[in-house]
């Protein structure tokens, strides 16, 4: 196994404020996350 990815890795590609097609694609792994669940986080 290797070695654990932090947070600074996974979402190195986006910039430190994102919108909410971003933010969807941010949280969405294998279960793509809505715009109307985005809006409520």
């Amino acid at each position: 196994m290797g070695e654990p990815i932090g947070k600074r890795e996974i979402f190195r590609k986006y910039p430190d404020v994102v919108d909410v097609p971003q933010l969807c694609e941010m949280l969405g792994g294998s279960r793509p996350v809505s715009k109307k669940t985005a809006y409520v986080c």
